[in-house]
């Protein structure tokens, strides 16, 4: 299963993989792909020259889920209920208009949006919103402050890569871990002064992604 093809960068590399992979096991292997309905993707898909079956999700259904998403979020909470009615219909209309199907875009405009303080705040929030989900994560990623981005790279692949879902208390004693102690090292394998001490400090560390 490939999800979301449209977000690969590098879409060269990834139809070489596609190719190698059919290529080494014809018969043998079903791909399922999802992506938003991009030239690129469609006339990459072509090239493949695969026994393939396209099915068009692009519908008006999944646009209302998302429309409908961003009314409750905008008109029916209490999130942007010191906002107009005009200034709310107006974040709901611009996210609605911008969001090709992207729905995690979405919801990561939506944080942003809700720690403005001004109109003025959310008119310059609107107008500058990131074209994509990829520049959306580069914009969550470098607001990230610097004294955490070490601590939070640590919890993204302890997070990616565990056997189980850890628990809090489990990912407040990751900064403690050194993956690189050697022995006879100046570094011990474990500091407990690297040790969150609130659990809610990983969420600051790690942003939007947990």
């Amino acid at each position: 299963i490939l999800d979301a093809l449209d977000e690969c960068e590098d879409h060269q590399q990834l139809l070489r993989w596609i190719q190698n992979l059919v290529g080494q096991n014809s018969g043998k292997v079903h791909l399922l792909g999802t992506a938003r309905p991009e030239r690129h993707i469609t006339t990459m898909l072509e090239s493949l020259d695969l026994n393939s079956q396209y099915v068009d999700l692009n519908n008006a259904s999944g646009n209302d889920d998302i429309e409908s998403y961003i009314r409750d979020k905008v008109l029916n909470t209490s999130d942007f209920s010191g906002f107009s009615e005009d200034v709310r219909q107006t974040i709901l209309n611009t996210l609605d208009s911008k969001a090709k199907g992207m729905f995690r875009w979405v919801a990561l405009q939506l944080e942003d949006l809700v720690e403005c303080c001004s109109d003025q705040n959310i008119e310059e929030q609107l107008e500058n919103l990131p074209t994509s989900l990829y520049k959306t994560y580069t914009q969550v990623i470098d607001r990230i402050p610097k004294n955490l981005q070490v601590d939070a790279i640590k919890f993204f692949q302890w997070l990616a890569f565990s056997f189980h879902p850890l628990k809090s208390k489990e990912l407040q004693e990751i900064p403690g871990i050194n993956l690189r102690f050697e022995v006879g090292g100046t570094k011990p394998p474990f500091n407990s002064k690297g040790v969150y001490h609130n659990p809610k400090d990983i969420l600051r560390a790690c942003s939007s992604f947990v």
